[in-house]
């Protein structure tokens, strides 16, 4: 089995940080709970990179399971691009705005 590395964007790094602190700012330890989720699912990514729904060319989408989060993504040329991180209740619109495509 291959596992490809994954390159985060600044931009999604950003999103993973600011949803994970809004989260724990809530409840404490649910941050952590997000966190883990995310990670679950980056290793699901970098085993099984087509897992992802085409969104927009070559862009493609995970949902997290337990939160309701997406995680916009390329794989080219046997790497992974993070590009975002998007709470599932954004307008598809605003997040090819952010990606600026």
């Amino acid at each position: 089995m291959n596992v490809y590395p994954i390159w985060v964007k600044p931009s999604a790094q950003n999103d993973f940080i600011s949803a994970v602190n809004y989260y724990e700012s809530k409840v404490h330890g649910l941050g952590n709970k997000l966190l883990e989720e995310i990670n679950n699912s980056l290793k699901r990514i970098e085993v099984q990179p087509r897992i992802g729904v085409i969104i927009y060319k070559n862009f493609h989408q995970i949902l997290t399971k337990k939160f309701p989060f997406r995680i916009i993504y390329t794989f080219q040329n046997d790497e992974i691009q993070i590009y975002a991180f998007f709470h599932q209740s954004r307008q598809f619109q605003k997040i090819l705005n952010k990606l600026d495509i």
